[in-house]
């Protein structure tokens, strides 16, 4: 559904959009069929310090193209006995989005590594571990935004400072030439080229926060505005237009929480004219500059049907 411009659209969200959770993806989800330490266990015997990157082609990203979303959090399948587990001294991980395809990574570290690349964890400590059967969460600090209709995701991890350890743990990996996922890495973090080239790599569960969209409603003399609960991740704001050079202003009333859902009440004394809403992702370290003036879908209040 499209709008002209100088126009809004009214996006009437049906009751089960609005529990709207995180998605998951797993990437790659065929079968696995390897094992490997690297670069979260390279305690396991292996060198002192690591630079790896993993792809991970857009079309196991499905589910969000081609709106896009914030990758909040990742899991890792442990494969020894022993399970899994991720210490580090010092360890900052990177997503960007790139041009480079699964087993067509650069060995050139840089050239792999998309313009919008942004650290959402470290440069610091990490201690994570999991059971046999379980999984380890790797929860971010910053929330990347990823729109697979852009190109393939990047993940670059250095890691420095592990004590080593003599278990049987390790990651659940899949090594298939064609599949979704390949890596490079170094042994050494200070490295700008790659020592290894190959077609390995982690099977990795994402937690993917989708775009919202925005629902108008008319409960007794107000205007309810919704979305589903945006972990802080954006302000609703509103304006009298849409045309270039509207003045939009963050809504003030405090949001309420409830099932899964974010909620402001508006009287309908105050909607004398029309006025649009929207959802602007909040600028701050968490977010590219290049997604802070990302808007949702603009809805005008009192409307109820699309234009």
């Amino acid at each position: 559904m499209s709008a002209k411009r100088g126009t809004a659209v009214l996006l009437v969200v049906a009751p089960a959009m609005l529990g709207l959770a995180d998605v998951i993806v797993i990437a790659p989800a065929a079968v696995d069929n390897s094992f490997s330490n690297f670069p979260f266990l390279i305690c396991q015997g292996g060198p002192s310090s690591m630079r790896y990157q993993q792809v991970y082609d857009a079309s196991a990203f499905s589910v969000i193209n081609p709106i896009g979303g914030y990758i909040r959090l990742i899991e890792l399948v442990p494969g020894g006995s022993d399970g899994g587990i991720a210490l580090s001294g010092s360890i900052q991980i990177n997503f960007s989005t790139t041009s480079k395809a699964p087993d067509n990574l650069s060995p050139v570290f840089s050239e792999n590594v998309g313009p919008d690349d942004l650290a959402v964890f470290g440069p610091g400590p990490l201690s994570v571990s999991a059971s046999p059967g379980g999984m380890a969460q790797i929860t971010f600090a910053g929330h990347f935004f990823y729109n697979p209709a852009l190109g393939n995701l990047l993940m670059d991890v250095r890691v420095e400072g592990v004590p080593p350890i003599m278990r049987d743990e390790s990651w659940v990996a899949h090594n298939e030439s064609g599949d979704v996922v390949s890596r490079v890495y170094a042994q050494s973090i200070t490295a700008l080229t790659a020592t290894v080239v190959d077609t390995t790599g982690l099977v990795t569960w994402f937690q993917i926060y989708p775009m919202p969209r925005l629902h108008a409603e008319e409960i007794t003399n107000s205007i309810v505005i919704s979305w589903p609960d945006d972990y802080g991740l954006f302000d609703l704001e509103s304006a009298g237009q849409v045309e270039a050079g509207a003045q939009w202003q963050i809504v003030t009333n405090q949001p309420i929480h409830s099932f899964a859902t974010n909620s402001v009440a508006l009287p309908f004394d105050l909607m004398l004219r029309p006025r649009y809403f929207r959802l602007r992702s909040k600028p701050s370290q968490a977010t590219p500059p290049a997604q802070s003036a990302l808007s949702a879908h603009a809805i005008r209040a009192g409307e109820t049907k699309p234009e």
